[in-house]
């Protein structure tokens, strides 16, 4: 039996399916149906087709189809429930149902779309569009594909599973920004306007897809598939005289990939390169981030643990509030490549006493922004390198952080000193987690950071702290002025340099050295090679201490540079290391 509501008719409160007094209703025009649950049944129980339907949940097994009218708020909450839409308009949808899917094939749908089930290889996925489908003005949750039609004005963000939209065939997006915890798979279809926000990443894997231009904000990836990802590979920010901005992928100079980039001129923004975790290579516009380095010991009220070991719900001692529980650990890695000669990456090493006596009690590295609590107020580590207790590591090595957030800012014992937690000031999206957080708290708001106490990064507060530590640091004795490094420059030729050097305090431990151009830094490269003949003639104790570096190949034949190799610690320049570099002939010692 199919009953049909027109012209007036009005049902609340209702049940339709299988088993209900309404088998089968049309919501035909002027008909108006709200509060309404949709049961299992042969075929769809519930049509609009012209009419007006608010408030309809489709329950397990159920199904609701609109073909012309008007649908506000349509929850698919039951297993395998389904909703389509042919034509007509829909304000906000949810599927989160196991197995539920919505399928927009024609018509306008604004609002909130949820989709917060399916996706993965070879899984549903929770909202489709198809054929003339048009999104505009919506923020879509979870997982959904476009696989034809558009979608535009939108907002893509993670839901508690996480987030994927799969653009494939004639699908299109415009106009749309990707929140934290949310992949764009650009497949087939067409991609322009695209915002990456913080902790977002547009995956480019499509060989037949096209994408324009997109803006990408601190904390945002740009993942390219289809280029598998190489250890060497270098990343950075290129603005040329031929109106190309945004950035290249390069290899000892050799240029892999550019990605295209709008919204702002980027300039001294830095990019970090790393597997995407499945062959391909992804791309940060990174930002510094405040965290510790692992080794380093949070008190609790159980002794100090080493910030690894600790997980979400564990308690920690702060200075002032007493034990309060772990909300959540960021964590985030940088390869030594990558690290290298890069100041808002690389560790702040704090040694021990270099605060006050006995704080820290040990050695204490964080990154460059993580802030100490100094005189009542919050400074950033880096402020107070003196070049004797307190210094910035030139490591060659990998780096990992990890931050610990707790339900507000606050300052915790780090190997004794006084530092913060986390506190999400835009930087969450930094940490390779993120997703995690979005998954565990999908309600959070973003709120603007809250400090536990006022923070300084420059004025009088940090140059009296400065001050203080570094004549601090001359009555301790504990310049840490690395002695002279050690090596020799034995070629000059063919368009490079090569040699060895090692630190005779630290032989084990690869040196760094920066290449510089008159003022201009050309890079960093690790005296890590393997050179088995030194030892043997008693040159060196390491035989893994070599390096060579090559003219890079923009500079025309014939030119002239003198090259500088330095030590990336200390700033010495480095014996030997002077040199003439002329691509046409080879470089000549000075």
């Amino acid at each position: 039996m199919v009953d049909i509501l027109s012209n007036g008719q009005w049902l609340s409160d209702i049940a339709v399916g299988a088993g209900t007094p309404y088998p089968e209703l049309i919501v035909a025009g002027g008909g108006t149906v709200s509060d309404v649950t949709v049961r299992a049944s042969p075929s769809p129980a519930l049509i609009v087709d012209g009419g007006d339907a608010s408030d309809v949940t489709v329950a397990d097994g159920g199904g609701a189809v609109v073909s012309a009218g008007f649908v506000e708020n349509l929850a698919l909450t039951g297993s395998g429930a389904s909703g389509v839409m042919d034509s007509g308009s829909l304000d906000g949808a949810s599927v989160t149902g196991s197995g539920a899917s919505l399928v927009l094939s024609g018509g306008i749908a604004t609002g909130a779309l949820v989709g917060a089930s399916g996706g993965g290889a070879g899984a549903p996925w929770s909202i489709v569009t198809s054929g003339r489908a048009l999104v505009s003005s919506a923020t879509i949750v979870g997982y959904a594909e476009i696989a034809s039609g558009q979608v535009r004005d939108a907002s893509f963000v993670a839901g508690p599973s996480g987030g994927e939209i799969n653009l494939l065939g004639n699908g299109v997006i415009s106009s749309a920004t990707i929140g934290s915890g949310e992949t764009l798979l650009e497949q087939n279809g067409n991609a322009s306007g695209i915002t990456i926000k913080a902790g977002g990443i547009l995956e480019l894997g499509g060989k037949n897809g096209a994408y324009q231009y997109p803006t990408l904000e601190v904390g945002g990836g740009i993942d390219v598939d289809v280029l598998s990802y190489r250890d060497n590979f270098t990343a950075g920010i290129v603005n040329d005289d031929v109106g190309f901005q945004g950035i290249s992928i390069e290899q000892r100079g050799i240029v892999y990939e550019e990605i295209r980039l709008t919204g702002h001129d980027y300039f001294g923004d830095r990019v970090a390169v790393s597997s995407d975790g499945h062959g391909g290579t992804l791309v940060t516009l990174e930002d510094g981030v405040p965290c510790y380095c692992p080794g380093t010991l949070i008190a609790t009220p159980d002794g100090e643990r080493r910030v690894e070991d600790l997980v979400i719900g564990d308690l920690v001692s702060t200075l002032s509030n007493g034990a309060r529980a772990i909300r959540w650990i960021g964590r985030r890695f940088y390869s030594g490549r990558f690290a290298a000669g890069n100041p808002d990456v690389l560790p702040v090493l704090f040694r021990a006493g270099a605060l006050s006596d006995g704080v820290p009690h040990s050695d204490l590295r964080v990154s460059p922004l993580h802030a100490m609590l100094i005189d009542g107020v919050l400074i950033p580590a880096v402020a107070l390198v003196n070049g004797m207790s307190i210094l910035q590591e030139a490591t060659g090595e990998d780096v990992a952080y990890l931050h610990v957030e707790l339900d507000r800012h606050d300052i915790l014992r780090a190997n004794g000193a006084a530092a913060e937690s986390f506190v999400d000031d835009d930087s969450r999206g930094m940490f390779h987690n993120a997703a995690e957080h979005a998954r565990l708290y999908p309600e959070t708001r973003r709120l603007l950071p809250r400090y536990c106490a006022p923070r300084v990064e420059s004025g009088e507060a940090v140059e009296a702290a400065r001050q203080r530590l570094r004549a601090r640091g001359f009555t301790l004795g504990r310049d840490v002025r690395r002695a002279p490094i050690r090596g020799y420059v034995d070629r000059i030729g063919d368009g490079g340099i090569g040699g060895w050097a090692f630190d005779p305090d630290r032989p084990d431990a690869p040196v760094m050295l920066d290449i510089w151009d008159g003022p201009r830094l050309l890079g960093t490269i690790t005296a890590d090679r393997p050179r088995p003949d030194l030892p043997a003639i008693g040159a060196a104790p390491v035989s893994r201490c070599g390096f060579d570096w090559s003219v890079p190949p923009s500079w025309p034949p014939m030119t002239v540079r003198v090259i500088e190799l330095r030590c990336a610690r200390t700033g010495a320049v480095f014996a030997g290391a002077l040199c003439r570099a002329d691509t046409g002939a080879g470089p000549r010692a000075a």
